[in-house]
């Protein structure tokens, strides 16, 4: 898929149910997902962590992009509350992705 003839929406929760859940799973987009983990998964069989590798650029930016993310983790602690609908630090932390988000 190009990016010229796909258009970005805002995220919104979909999976709502047990019943939603099923739907994902027989969808385009669970297998496409699925196989993207598996792909990646397959590319580290046999590797090391101490393994000497080349980076590329992207993969570089990928990286930072994942620090900055785990530094808010660090910066937006979970709320201590009830759990049962998760954690509202999550909306913090959910916030700021979109306030910075160049989508």
């Amino acid at each position: 898929m190009s990016s010229s003839s796909h258009a970005y929406v805002p995220l919104k929760k979909e999976i709502k149910t047990m019943g939603d859940v099923a739907k994902w799973q027989k969808s385009q987009a669970f297998k496409e997902y699925l196989a993207f983990v598996e792909t990646l998964s397959a590319s580290v069989l046999g590797k090391k962590i101490t393994d000497d590798i080349q980076q590329t650029e992207n993969c570089s930016k990928l990286v930072e992009i994942l620090d900055v993310l785990s530094n808010w983790i660090d910066a937006i602690p979970p709320v201590d509350q009830p759990q049962r609908f998760g954690n509202k630090a999550y909306r913090t932390w959910f916030d700021k992705l979109t306030t910075v988000s160049v989508w």
